[in-house]
């Protein structure tokens, strides 16, 4: 049996407060915590865009006013986050030191004030598609179609009660026709076609709700074995022994997958959240980033993870403590996961 108390408790000095996120069907106004839908946007303000002129896609704000108060963040103000999810776009520079800041931007009101709010529409955003076709014996048909196809296929296939009954009789079975449904299958050829848009993500849009949390250092299996978030590393590779991983706690790490997913699951700091520890893919996207290790404090991790999803994208958005200290946001770190 697994118990996680054993690990918790030898990393006891590693505990950072958070607050973890939830949507809600609340009502909201344009000053609430909020994920999507309409945003503060006071007067001669514009919505961010993109240096290909897009605008950027609303994610959250946060109202540290309407928010359990976490140490070291700001007790008042509005802090909202855009990025640029056009797909493309995206992937071509969240991997290119020089660009990766072209695709989020960050603002803070320190007194937003709901009388100074301009008139906002929901924003539309049309996302990739991959649109199948299959071609069978010269005709191009919708992968749908195709599909309708195999079905009544295999219902002309299925044998009536009468051939059974036969059967039954001694009959003997009828002579073997040619199979519809292996013919259909045989003969057809799938082609995908990619019309760009922007990343398909669950996105949330909702009222947000908070819960108050402790977690320890973030853990990970990596190609190298046990990693932890920047600054862990040492008391967690210290602590943390194959022998209270797998004799004491019962996660097989060395021998079952299904222990290995666990135990990234039970210590992976995973969910929409505002400080604490990030959670990590094989390991901290702030080491392949020139100077990524000042950025030290999880501003917001926007994450779709489950335990059955350990591969779901992940957006973190780091700043250095003594820019938060100082309720500066300007130089925010952008770091995207999105394989485990």
């Amino acid at each position: 049996m697994r118990t996680k108390k054993i690990i918790q408790s030898a990393l006891e000095e590693t505990k950072l407060p958070s607050i973890h996120i939830s949507v809600t069907d609340k009502p909201t106004n344009c000053i609430d915590s909020k994920f999507g839908g309409i945003f503060y946007l006071p007067q001669e303000e514009s919505i961010p865009t993109c240096p290909e002129g897009e605008q950027m896609q609303f994610l959250a704000q946060i109202n540290f006013a309407k928010m359990p108060h976490i140490e070291g963040f700001p007790e008042k103000g509005l802090l909202q986050f855009f990025m640029d999810t056009d797909e493309t776009r995206f992937e071509e520079k969240i991997d290119d030191p020089e660009k990766m800041r072209q695709l989020y931007a960050v603002r803070y009101y320190p007194s937003p004030d709901m009388a100074l709010q301009q008139s906002v529409n929901t924003q539309q955003f049309t996302p990739t598609k991959v649109i199948t076709t299959v071609t069978i014996n010269g005709e191009t048909i919708s992968k749908e179609e195709y599909e309708k196809r195999l079905k009544a296929a295999s219902k002309k296939e299925e044998k009536p009660v009468s051939v059974f009954l036969s059967m039954m009789e001694g009959k003997g079975i009828p002579p073997a026709k040619p199979s519809l449904v292996a013919e259909l299958r045989k003969n057809a050829k799938f082609h995908h076609q990619t019309i760009p848009g922007h990343l398909n993500l669950p996105w949330q849009e909702g009222k947000m709700a908070f819960r108050s949390a402790t977690e320890v250092a973030t853990m990970s299996l990596g190609m190298d074995g046990l990693v932890s978030d920047l600054g862990y590393e040492e008391v967690c590779n210290n602590k943390i022994t194959p022998e209270i991983v797998i004799k004491q706690s019962g996660y097989d790490t060395e021998n079952n997958e299904s222990a290995i997913d666990s135990f990234c699951w039970d210590f992976g700091n995973w969910g929409t959240k505002v400080g604490g520890h990030p959670a990590l893919h094989q390991t901290d996207s702030r080491l392949d980033i020139e100077n990524g290790e000042k950025y030290g404090t999880l501003l917001l991790q926007y994450d779709f993870t489950t335990k059955k999803n350990l591969e779901a994208d992940t957006f973190q958005f780091f700043i250095k403590p003594e820019d938060l200290a100082n309720a500066e946001f300007d130089d925010i770190l952008l770091c995207w996961h999105n394989c485990f």
